[in-house]
């Protein structure tokens, strides 16, 4: 296969997933507004779309995680592919 064909099937395969994913999610989320489970419960699912797609994370700052605190983690928006970062989980 051709790196461009791969690129455009895994992104084909990476937008159908998500679109699965929140076919499910979404209306588990109506009857928990503002809940933060709402999040965490597709974390895994997302996880293995990462593993399926082959694309390895790089988590700088884990520390700054680590505490029972709020915070707010930023993407640059890069790519459409960004959105799986948001539920990365560090090993």
């Amino acid at each position: 296969m051709s790196p461009r064909f791969r690129y455009h099937f895994k992104f084909a395969i990476f937008g159908i997933a998500v679109s699965v994913v929140s076919l499910i999610i979404i209306p588990v989320a109506m009857f928990r507004p503002r809940d933060v489970r709402n999040s965490v419960m597709s974390t895994p699912l997302m996880n293995w779309i990462s593993k399926l797609l082959g694309i390895v994370w790089e988590l700088r700052g884990e520390e700054n995680l680590a505490g029972d605190f709020a915070c707010v983690v930023v993407c640059n928006h890069q790519s459409f592919l960004d959105f799986l970062g948001k539920f990365y989980n560090a090993p």
